[in-house]
């Protein structure tokens, strides 16, 4: 059998191995630099957040406007609540005199360490 090809007929050959190949060739990328795809902002699902009567912080997420809009009527944030400020801590009359005489000789020292340096 002696077949004889034109150089238009090997030609036309290689472009349907080439396509056959790209058509059922696995997806093959670099492990080390896999593709990428670019970030699209999605305004829902979001976390609404609400401070129940002991102060403690609650969150739940909301999936639409319409639940974002019920949120905000019911009293939910868009941001943390913070936690309600620690009260002022009372010293009685003894604790305050051996607080009052520890600030005085951290003051002290410092004045001292001041005074090495700018010798």
């Amino acid at each position: 059998m002696n077949t004889q090809l034109t150089p238009a007929d090997i030609e036309k050959m290689r472009q349907i191995v080439l396509e056959s190949d790209k058509k059922n060739s696995a997806n093959e990328f670099d492990l080390n630099n896999p593709p990428r795809t670019n970030y699209v902002h999605q305004p829902y699902p979001k976390v609404v957040y609400h401070a129940d009567a002991e102060g403690k912080a609650l969150y739940r997420k909301v999936d639409d406007a319409e639940a974002h809009k019920d949120a905000m009527a019911a009293g939910w944030a868009n941001e943390p609540v913070g936690s309600p400020e620690p009260p002022e801590l009372r010293l009685d009359d003894a604790s305050a005199a051996e607080a009052a005489a520890v600030d005085h000789q951290i003051a002290d020292l410092k004045k001292a360490k001041a005074k090495k340096i700018g010798r």
